[in-house]
């Protein structure tokens, strides 16, 4: 399939910022000079900003507006100077019944809340827009999804950006500033019809509404930030640090201390064969006796130690260490040593620098990118709060003072939208009759076990299986799968063995990976069930990625038509706030006293939007309700 189109160049003639008709930029820097309203359907708009004190002026936090630019569909440009308008005389130009046009959309409108703005009923999101349009591709190639970037893209508009990252604190702007911010809105026309084109042609426009409709949400969402008990984590931090010299100790009692370290020695490859390199050891010394220990944070000493007992270990993956732990007592203390040093030193004291003290109470505001994996589900940065272990370290995120944090993620979500795409009988009847335990069920086909004597070891295999071979695992994957994700432990037989039982089981899957196998060569384009795209090209892990892409993207999209429904509903709960978004499972602070209620819409909301797409497999959704993360 040609996707050239997204790179044609259209009809419009090539502008830079010289050829600008400065007239077209009406500079209002008094309130008595606003205008009465800026007609028309779409209203385009940026800002400048500044920071305040150490703060960057791209902080969302914190930082100041100078310069809010606006326009409609047609007529100039207008750029308030924020020094000397304030934001109530611009509160009449921001219709609710306008869709708000802006490059990264939530950068403005996160600044423009906190200055008194009210949120967008609907908005387009030229850069959230281009993301969906060119998903998959390598930016590297294609070019990235800078204002810049995008206007050369589409619409053969060379923009120059040479102001910036200027001091927009200064008393007196020059002109080129202004007419550099008029720039900004006035050339989103073209952009957005560009775009809105492109969205209809590729069938994404549902794909982009809903990313859209998602910005505002997720904007409350950073304002809000997430809690954190600061004295649990740092209890919690300094138990974590006392148990990794624990384990320090108990591995160097396993192990030869190393009294001399050669610089050169003798590796493994995976296939056994050797191979000699450079090691540059920094082992940890004691200050008492100065004797060299070993420093099992670095990769190249645990090898090194290993090799000593007889060991070799291709690598110190944690796949490799769960399939090995039964080698050698070293390989288990090295994983409860690698998961507790984890703790202590990622998510250990250095972590409260993320921590902002906001009325009393500790809080971080990650950066969240709303398309931060092909997929279509998010991640964030800042800290990362979708790597926080289970266990201690999430009891430390709680919900505010007369708050209580309801959780909630769709049941089995993956299975049952295989059984959609697939169109598997065998699983699809077993969501639709509701005849009971997935996982049991499995066990029982595959062990041939009667279902009542299927053990809770037995459903672990069958949960494994399902999980492992949804998206098309040979045997040696799955056995490394098994283990390392469920504590299974399969002989090379039993992989094979159990895989083939598995097909013979639920032969619709089977049809649906050699369905999948078949076109993948040809192919780069890969749909959900809602009609998100993936463009998948030149990748070796290419027929995985094009198994679960409409599985995991369908999961994404399922997550963000909740966010967006619940959204559209929030003059019922004005004092619930979205929290976050982990992988599958959605956040709410919520009043204690409407916490229930809100739990119980919530899941009726996940159902319904759930059933919309995988009709006629039905959708549940779990939900939990209690002070902190873990409870």
């Amino acid at each position: 399939m040609d996707h050239s189109e997204l790179f044609d160049i259209p009809t419009y003639r090539t502008y830079v910022s010289e050829e600008f008709d400065c007239s077209l930029v009406h500079y209002i820097n008094d309130p008595a000079h606003v205008p009465a309203e800026i007609p028309g359907p779409v209203l385009y708009l940026d800002i400048e900003t500044y920071g305040v004190g150490s703060r960057s002026a791209l902080d969302l936090l914190t930082n100041e507006i100078r310069l809010i630019s606006v326009c409609g569909e047609s007529g100039p440009a207008y750029v308030f100077d924020m020094y000397r308008v304030r934001p109530d005389h611009l509160f009449h130009l921001f219709r609710q019944d306008a869709v708000w046009c802006g490059h990264n959309l939530a950068f403005d409108l996160s600044s423009l809340r906190r200055a008194g703005f009210p949120y967008p009923t609907t908005c387009f999101d030229t850069l959230v827009c281009s993301q969906v349009l060119m998903n998959g591709l390598d930016f590297r190639i294609h070019g990235g999804h800078r204002l810049a970037e995008c206007l050369e893209r589409y619409c053969d508009i060379r923009l120059k950006k040479e102001h910036g990252a200027d001091d927009w604190k200064v008393e007196q702007l020059t002109a080129e500033q202004i007419v550099y911010s008029g720039n900004d809105v006035f050339f989103l026309r073209p952009l957005r019809e560009q775009l809105v084109f492109r969205l209809n042609k590729f069938g994404l426009t549902t794909t982009a509404g809903l990313e859209c409709s998602c910005v505002p949400p997720l904007v409350d969402m950073t304002l809000t930030g997430i809690c954190i008990d600061r004295d649990r984590w740092l209890e919690r931090s300094v138990l974590a640090e006392g148990r990794v010299g624990e384990l320090q100790e108990d591995l160097d009692k396993l192990f030869p201390l190393p009294d001399e370290l050669p610089k050169k020695k003798v590796r493994y490859k995976s296939n056994g064969d050797p191979y000699i390199v450079d090691i540059k050891y920094n082992a940890r010394v004691e200050e008492k006796n100065a004797t060299r220990r070993w420093n099992w944070a670095s990769w190249q000493q645990v090898l090194e130690a290993f090799s000593r007992v007889g060991v070799v270990l291709p690598d110190t993956t944690y796949e490799t260490l769960v399939v090995r732990k039964d080698d050698h007592p070293g390989v288990r203390l090295l994983l409860d040593y690698k998961d507790v040093e984890k703790e202590a030193t990622t998510f250990g004291r250095d972590w409260l620098k993320h921590l902002r003290n906001e009325r009393g109470e500790n809080r971080v505001h990650p950066t969240w990118r709303q398309l931060g994996a092909e997929s279509g589900r998010m991640s964030c940065a800042g800290p990362n709060m979708q790597q926080v272990p289970r266990g201690a370290v999430r009891k430390a995120v709680i919900a505010p003072p007369g708050y209580l944090m309801v959780r909630a993620d769709f049941s089995q979500i993956e299975a049952r939208i295989a059984a959609k795409i697939s169109g598997d009988q065998t699983l699809s009847d077993l969501f639709i009759n509701n005849t009971g335990d997935i996982h049991r069920f499995t066990a029982s086909r595959v062990l041939g076990k009667d279902p009542k004597d299927v053990t809770k070891e037995d459903r672990q295999i069958g949960k494994s299986l399902l999980f492992g071979l949804l998206f098309g695992m040979g045997p040696d994957s799955l056995l490394v799968y098994c283990r390392t994700n469920y504590g299974v432990t399969l002989t090379p037989a039993q992989a094979v063995d159990f895989r083939n039982r598995f097909f013979e089981v639920f032969p619709g899957l089977k049809f649906w990976h050699k369905r999948v196998g078949s076109v993948c060569d040809g192919k780069i384009d890969f749909r959900t069930l809602m009609g998100r795209r993936r463009l998948i090209m030149g990748k070796e892990s290419k027929y995985t990625e094009a198994l679960n892409t409409p599985v995991q993207g369908t999961g994404a999209d399922l997550l963000k038509m909740t966010v967006k429904e619940m959204w559209d509903e929030r003059d019922q709960w004005p004092d619930v706030n979205l929290v976050a978004l982990i992988h599958d499972e959605v956040m709410y602070y919520v009043p204690e006293a409407v916490a229930e209620e809100f739990g119980r819409r919530l899941r009726e909301k996940m159902i319904e939007v759930g059933n919309m797409l995988l009709d006629p497999i039905p959708v549940d959704a779990e939900v939990k309700i209690g002070p902190a993360w873990s409870s």
